[in-house]
């Protein structure tokens, strides 16, 4: 069995900033996994489980579209921390402040910074237009969300304050899932082949100039580029480590750094308009009260037209679409071109660009293995391929 649940939508800075007219839930979900180990959904409770009263639970054997109006319900509250946590949150915005902190404390010719360099291209320049246009009052996030821009920027807000950088990494998160056993998680496949060939690559470069982890510790820059990610008065990450010790925990810094800005991205990215784009599928906002009760006799509580007049008007289905047609944009600059700077040239660092150069067959390696993959199972899963996996946050 697997859950999720949102119970911080709940919340009254969440619920305040909810448009007139629109619901959103903070719905409990229980999944199983079938005969054919796929995971499928159980049970829905669209407010808090702590809510005893007018809070029925939905199931698949309710009537047709009682169970279609409660899922529609819990894919609105989904998007909202997808868009505001997974999307915003733990790659635009925590990838700022390590590039921030790049710029500020390292030499342009300091190692880390060049290996860096290319995972930050025009972050801090689409986070900037992000604050100006999509997460403004005139935005579309503001138009079509049910939290609208205020609402989501508390949620931001409200999770940050409890976030923590050792919980975040891919293999934190994947063992917090407890995913290890389940089948067809292409996620957790991919995902976990792409971070080891990043590993490797960051590992073999910065090799080159920290022959010790005595070279790390005596490395003034990077102490204070560390110290500046978690501080109160720097970048606030709590749980990242105030000073670098070894070349081991150097090696995983940049790792992780590097996936969240590339991989991790896109793959919360990518995806938006399959999922988003057909908006009954998965609507940003419900415009239809949460219901209290479901009826004894076991007769329908909603019809198909019920349903449809929940869904965003004609106006904010097209915004929507628009949106997330914008942000899952085709990658212009994949992951293949990692190491494309000077530094790591033939003429300047030959090592270096030998180990570019095997980082980029390892990826393609993974492309081909994808692709091969994708015949077998009869689904295209290609958010990770690494020609697809932008290099940096772009879009």
């Amino acid at each position: 069995l697997y859950m999720t649940e949102y119970p911080m939508l709940w919340e009254q800075p969440i619920q305040a900033k909810v448009r007139p007219g629109a619901s959103l839930a903070a719905p409990t979900c229980l999944f199983y996994v079938d005969d054919r180990r796929v995971l499928m959904p159980a049970a829905i409770q669209l407010k808090p489980r702590t809510i005893k009263k007018g809070n029925p639970v939905f199931t698949p054997l309710n009537q047709k579209w009682d169970w279609r109006m409660a899922r529609a319900h819990a894919q609105a509250s989904d998007s909202h921390y997808h868009e505001s946590i997974s999307h915003l949150l733990e790659t635009h915005l925590v990838s700022e402040i390590f590039a921030l902190s790049t710029h500020r404390n390292l030499h342009p010719d300091h190692p880390l910074h060049q290996l860096l360099l290319p995972h930050f291209e025009h972050t801090l320049a689409i986070n900037e237009q992000a604050r100006k246009n999509l997460l403004a009052d005139h935005g579309e996030i503001a138009r079509c969300m049910a939290a609208q821009h205020t609402g989501n920027i508390n949620l931001v807000r409200m999770t940050w304050a409890s976030w923590n950088y050792k919980e975040h990494s891919l293999h934190a998160d994947l063992q917090h899932r407890d995913v290890k056993d389940l089948a067809g998680y292409l996620y957790r496949d991919d995902s976990t082949v792409v971070h080891q060939a990043i590993e490797e690559y960051s590992r073999e470069i910065l090799c080159i100039w920290y022959t010790s982890d005595d070279d790390v510790r005596q490395d003034t820059e990077l102490q204070a580029w560390a110290r500046e990610i978690g501080a109160p008065e720097g970048g606030e990450v709590r749980g990242f480590p105030d000073a670098i010790t070894s070349r081991e925990m150097l090696f995983e810094i940049a790792t992780n750094v590097i996936f969240r800005a590339s991989a991790q991205h896109a793959a919360v990215n990518n995806g938006q308009f399959g999922a988003y784009g057909w908006v009954p599928n998965a609507p940003v906002a419900m415009y239809q009260a949460l219901p209290e009760q479901l009826p004894e006799d076991g007769m329908a509580m909603f019809t198909e037209k019920d349903y449809y007049r929940a869904l965003p008007n004609r106006a904010r289905t097209f915004g929507q679409t628009g949106m997330v047609w914008l942000l899952s944009e085709p990658t212009f600059r994949s992951l293949l071109r990692a190491g494309e700077i000077a530094a790591f040239t033939r003429e300047n660092c030959y090592e270096a660009s030998q180990i570019v150069g095997r980082f980029r067959w390892r990826l393609r390696a993974i492309s081909d293995a994808i692709d091969e993959r994708n015949k077998q199972i009869g689904f295209e899963y290609n958010f990770l391929k690494p020609q697809n996996i932008d290099n940096s946050i772009a879009i």
